[in-house]
C-alpha cells in the first residue's frame, strides 16, 4: 500500500542543517481507518483516471466532430458544385432543346424551299424543252426559208441571165432594122451568142453589181470642181482593159474619160509612140525572165528537197521530227578531219549545228548531187541567182527548219510534274503543238483568202461599175476596199468548220466569230463585199463556197487587235474595257477614218 500522499496530521517541516542526514520516513499505522482511507484513495484515483480517460474521449469526439464537420462543409461544397453543374447541366439542354426545335423549323422551310425549287426546276425544264422544239421548229423554218431563198435566188439569176439574152436580141434586131432603114447593100446578121463576133460592148451589168445605200463621210473642206471631162465612157470596152493598170481605179477612170471621148470622135487617128531604145523583142525577153525566175527558185528548192529526202530515205521533210541524229563521237572525229563515209547521210542537231563541219559536207554533198544531175541547166540557175552559195544558204535555212521539228519531240523537263519528260510524254506533247500550229496556219490561211477575195471583189466590182457607167457609188466601194486594206490579215473575223444536217445531208458551214475588239458596223459593212463575192462566184463553175453563218453565241474570236488601225475600226466599249497602258501599245494613228453614212437618195433602191 502507498503511503498516503497527504498525511491527516502533518507535522511541522524542520530544517535540515545537515544534508547527510536522512529523511525521516513516515511509516502508516494498520488499521480499519488506513484501509478506509486507502480505499477512498483508490476510488478518489479510479475517479480522476476515468475522468482523464473521459476527457481524453471527449477531446477524441470533439476531434472526430470536427472532422466530421469539415467533412460535411466538404460535401456540402461537393455537392453545391454538383448542383452548379447539374443546374448547366440543365440549361444547356434547355438550350439543345431549343436549338433542336430552331434546326427541325429550319430543316421543315428547307423542305417546303426544295418542294419550290423543284417545282421551279420542273417548270423550267417543261419551259427549256418548249424552246428547245421552238427552236427546231425555227430551224426547220430558216431552212426551208433558206431554200426558198437560194430557189428565189435561181429564179432571179434565171431570170436576170433571160433579161440578158432579150436584151442582146432586143439591141441586135434594133441594129438590124437600123440597117435595112439605111438600105445598106451589105446585110448585116445580128451576131450569134457566145461567138467571136458577139464581143462588143457590155450589156445589163448592172444587175449583177450590188449598190450600196451608204456613202462615206463628207469631207470637212468642199473640194475644187473638177476641169476633167464628165462624159461618160462608151460600153465599147471590157473588164480585161483594168488588168492593164494593176487595179489602179483612178489611173483607169482617166484614161476611160480620155477613151471616151476618142470614141465620140470617129475621125481621130491614135498614134503610138514607143520609148526610145525600146524594142519588142526586148520587152518580151524582160517578161520572160521575170517569169522564168521565180519559177527556176521554186524548181531549185523542190530539187533540193527531192534530194535530202532520196539521200536520208524519208518519204516527206517533215519525218526529220523522228530523225536519228550523228554519234557524238562521229562528229568529233568529222570536227578532227576525218570524213563521214560517203554513203551515210545523218544531221548533227546538236548545239552548233549550223558552224560544224559534219552538217557542211552533208549539205555539199547534196548540192554537188543537184549540180550533177543537172549540170545542163547550170547556167540558167545561175542566171536567176541560183548558185552553189544560194542553194547551200537555202539548205541551211531547211536545216534550221528539220532541227526545230526534230527538238520539239525531245524530252524536256516538266514544270507540271517536276520531272523529265518520256519519249511518249514529249511525243504526245509535240503532236498537240503541231496540231495546234497547224489550226493556227489554217485559220490564218483562211483570213487570208477571205482578205484577197474581198479586196478582189472590190476592185472587180468598181471597174465594172466604171466601165459600165454605173458609178453612183463607185467612191462608196473605193471607201469600202481602203476599209478592208485598213484592217489586214488580222481585222477578219476568225471561222470555224461545222457540219449541219440540211435536207438530210450532212452539208458544210463556216461559224463566224464575233471579232470583239472591232467596231460592230464594220460587220454590216462587209456583209455588201461578201454579197457581191457570193454573187459573182455563184455563175461560176465548180462547187459553191460553203455559207458562213454569223451569230453571237459562236462565240468571239481569240487574236489579238492589231495595233496601228485608225481609231473609228476600233469598238469603243471594247476600248473603255482597257487600260491606258495597253491603248498605248496600240499605237492608234492621229489619222481619222470616218465610216459611212446613210445615202438617202438610194435607200429605196
Amino acid at each position: 500500500m502507498d503511503p498516503d500522499p497527504v498525511p491527516p496530521n502533518p507535522r511541522p517541516s524542520r530544517k535540515r542543517t545537515n544534508p547527510g542526514h536522512a529523511p525521516d520516513k513516515v511509516r502508516a499505522v494498520p488499521g480499519p481507518q488506513r484501509e478506509v482511507l486507502d480505499s477512498a484513495i483508490e476510488t478518489a484515483r479510479a475517479a480522476q483516471q476515468t475522468n482523464l480517460n473521459l476527457a481524453a474521449d471527449v477531446d477524441a469526439l470533439r476531434g472526430a466532430l470536427a472532422a466530421a464537420q469539415a467533412t460535411a462543409m466538404e460535401q456540402g461544397r461537393v455537392l453545391s458544385s454538383l448542383q452548379d453543374e447539374l443546374n448547366s447541366k440543365h440549361q444547356i439542354i434547355a438550350e439543345m432543346q431549343h436549338h433542336e426545335g430552331q434546326m427541325e423549323a429550319q430543316f421543315l422551310a428547307d423542305q417546303n424551299r426544295l418542294g419550290q425549287m423543284e417545282a421551279l426546276f420542273t417548270a423550267d425544264r417543261e419551259h427549256l424543252a418548249s424552246m428547245f422544239q421552238q427552236q427546231n421548229e425555227l430551224i426547220n423554218k430558216f431552212t426551208e426559208a433558206q431554200k426558198l431563198l437560194m430557189q428565189r435566188n435561181e429564179d432571179v439569176d434565171r431570170l436576170q441571165r433571160e433579161l440578158v439574152i432579150k436584151s442582146d436580141e432586143a439591141i441586135q434586131l434594133r441594129a438590124h432594122s437600123q440597117l435595112q432603114a439605111l438600105n445598106t447593100s451589105k446585110k448585116q446578121v445580128p451576131p450569134r451568142r457566145k461567138t467571136r463576133s458577139s464581143m462588143g460592148a457590155i450589156v445589163n451589168t448592172g444587175a449583177r453589181t450590188i449598190e450600196i445605200p451608204l456613202d462615206p463621210i463628207p469631207m470637212a473642206e468642199v473640194p475644187e470642181p473638177s476641169t476633167e471631162s464628165t462624159s461618160q465612157p462608151l460600153l465599147s470596152a471590157t473588164p480585161r482593159l483594168a488588168e492593164v493598170f494593176d487595179g489602179d481605179i483612178d489611173k483607169l477612170d482617166k484614161v476611160l474619160n480620155d477613151f471616151a471621148q476618142l470614141c465620140l470622135g470617129r475621125d481621130a487617128v491614135v498614134t503610138v509612140t514607143p520609148k526610145k531604145g525600146t524594142t519588142a523583142k526586148k520587152k518580151s525577153g524582160s517578161v520572160k525572165k521575170k517569169q522564168d525566175k521565180p519559177f527556176m527558185i521554186n524548181y531549185v528548192h523542190r530539187r533540193l528537197r527531192h534530194f535530202t529526202c532520196m539521200k536520208f530515205e524519208v518519204e516527206v521533210v517533215g519525218d526529220f521530227e523522228h530523225h536519228n541524229p550523228a554519234s557524238e563521237a562521229s562528229v568529233s572525229a568529222c570536227e578532227a578531219g576525218e570524213d563521214p563515209p560517203d554513203e551515210l547521210f545523218q544531221w548533227d542537231f546538236s548545239p552548233g549545228y549550223l558552224q560544224c563541219r559534219w552538217n557542211k559536207l552533208m549539205i555539199k554533198k547534196i548540192v554537188d548531187t543537184l549540180l550533177a544531175e543537172h549540170e545542163e541547166e547550170q547556167e540558167d540557175f545561175i542566171e536567176v541567182g541560183a548558185n552553189r552559195v544560194f542553194m547551200e544558204n537555202a539548205m541551211k535555212d531547211k536545216l534550221a527548219t528539220w532541227r526545230g521539228s526534230w527538238h520539239k519531240f525531245q524530252p524536256r523537263f516538266s514544270s507540271a510534274t517536276q520531272h523529265v519528260e518520256t519519249l511518249a510524254e514529249a511525243h504526245a506533247r509535240a503532236v498537240q503543238a503541231k496540231e495546234q500550229h497547224q489550226l493556227q496556219m489554217r485559220s490564218l490561211a483562211l483570213k487570208t483568202r477571205k482578205l484577197e477575195d474581198r479586196i478582189e471583189t472590190s476592185t472587180h466590182t468598181i471597174q465594172l461599175k466604171i466601165l459600165t457607167g454605173t458609178a453612183r457609188d463607185v467612191e462608196t466601194w473605193k471607201r469600202m476596199r481602203d476599209m478592208v486594206g485598213h484592217l489586214g490579215i488580222w481585222g477578219m473575223s476568225s471561222e470555224e468548220e461545222a457540219d449541219v444536217m440540211m435536207d438530210g445531208q450532212l452539208v458544210r458551214i463556216y461559224k463566224v466569230k464575233v471579232c470583239i475588239w472591232r467596231e460592230p458596223s464594220i460587220a454590216n459593212y462587209l456583209r455588201f463585199v461578201d454579197a457581191q463575192t457570193a454573187l459573182n462566184k455563184k455563175n461560176q463553175p465548180g462547187p459553191k463556197p460553203a455559207a458562213r453563218v454569223r451569230n453571237p453565241q459562236h462565240g468571239f474570236g481569240t487574236a489579238a487587235a492589231p495595233p496601228g488601225l485608225p481609231r473609228n475600226l476600233y469598238s469603243s466599249t471594247w476600248l473603255d474595257t482597257k487600260t491606258p497602258a495597253y491603248i498605248e501599245t496600240l499605237n492608234i494613228p492621229k489619222e481619222v477614218f470616218e465610216l459611212f453614212v446613210a445615202a438617202t437618195d438610194r435607200m429605196n433602191l
